[in-house]
Order: structure tokens, then sequence, then C-alpha cells
């Protein structure tokens, strides 16, 4: 997972996160699983007084998955 913060002036900060994973699990060509994320995310934090805050956020999500059965006929 990577991380940065922004600070954007005295009440404004802008935080981006990211993460990107990929798992194989397989047995030779019988048999395999492949699977993974990508996310990714954009928050920005204002502060309207010292007892209010308001977060707006964008969010971005991506799940994939392949399984391979392989039959010999």
């Amino acid at each position: 997972m990577e991380r940065l913060t922004i600070r954007l002036g005295e009440k404004d900060r802008l935080y981006i996160s990211g993460y990107y994973g990929r798992d194989k699990l397989g047995l030779s060509d019988l048999f395999g699983l492949d699977w993974g994320n990508a996310t990714g995310t954009l928050r920005w934090n204002h502060q309207i007084n010292s007892k209010m805050f308001s977060n707006t956020s964008f969010i971005f999500s991506d799940y994939n998955y392949n399984i391979n059965i392989n039959t010999f006929g």
C-alpha cells in the first residue's frame, strides 16, 4: 500500500492511497487460480472549525479472478 498526504492550506489536506496485488496458485497445467485487487482512494479533508470537518472521497476498486480447469479427452 502506498500513501501520500498533501497539505493544501491551513484547513485543507489531500490524502492519496493505492494498492495493487496479484496472487497465483497453480498445479502445472491441470488446475490454476489467478486473482488480484487494485484499489485507489483520493480523500479531501476540510476543517470547517475547531469542532467540525468534512471528508469527500473518491474510491476505485477492481477485483479480478480466473479459474482454469483443463480436462484431457
